[in-house]
């Protein structure tokens, strides 16, 4: 049986990091350099300790993570903290004035794709944040986020461009209001 839960033990966050390594070095073979640009163990280790890091765990293996935020502007723009950027991202969805919830990161193991690791995750974290705007910014060559998030409902809002985050890699930013309506076209 899976348990999902906060990463908030040592023992966690040492499963948390190689998962991390277990998936960069998978996405590296296929040819996707993404985790180039990827946060180090600094940034897990500081969602753990604010208690935004959340992992799927069999055992004393972590087979998927999530790091969570409400806050746009430190996902997307954590040096400059671009007001005027957040409130463009913000404003082209249609969720000023509503609750937002950014999935910083979603890792599942390569090992368990396949087997609705991350459809178990992604449910907790929505079940956990009902009343959420949920926006996640994922690379444009990595089609299998990509289906995975048009699969739970997620609409590709257009590209994001100039994260600070990941450095000059265009992203499309995928968002999903469960229902509500709204969601304007991303355009700049």
């Amino acid at each position: 049986m899976h348990r999902i839960t906060y990463c908030t033990s040592p023992n966690d966050i040492n499963y948390t990091l190689k998962l991390f390594r277990r998936t960069q070095a998978a996405m590296s073979e296929g040819g996707d350099d993404y985790f180039d640009a990827y946060p180090d163990e600094a940034y897990f280790r500081k969602a753990q300790e604010d208690r935004h890091l959340i992992i799927v765990k069999e055992g004393a293996r972590a087979l998927a993570l999530a790091v969570i935020s409400h806050d746009v502007g430190l996902s997307y723009y954590p040096e400059t903290r671009s007001e005027k950027r957040v409130a463009r991202i913000l404003d082209a969805v249609g969720v000023t004035g509503e609750a937002v919830l950014v999935i910083d990161a979603f890792l599942v193991d390569p090992a368990f794709w396949g087997q609705k690791i991350g459809d178990e995750l992604l449910t907790f974290v929505e079940r956990t944040y009902p009343h959420s705007t949920y926006l996640i910014a994922i690379p444009v060559e990595n089609e299998h986020a990509l289906r995975f998030f048009y699969r739970h409902g997620y609409l590709n809002n257009g590209e994001l461009n100039k994260m600070e985050r990941i450095g000059s890699r265009k992203c499309y930013l995928m968002v999903n209001k469960l229902g509500r309506k709204g969601l304007a076209s991303w355009s700049h």
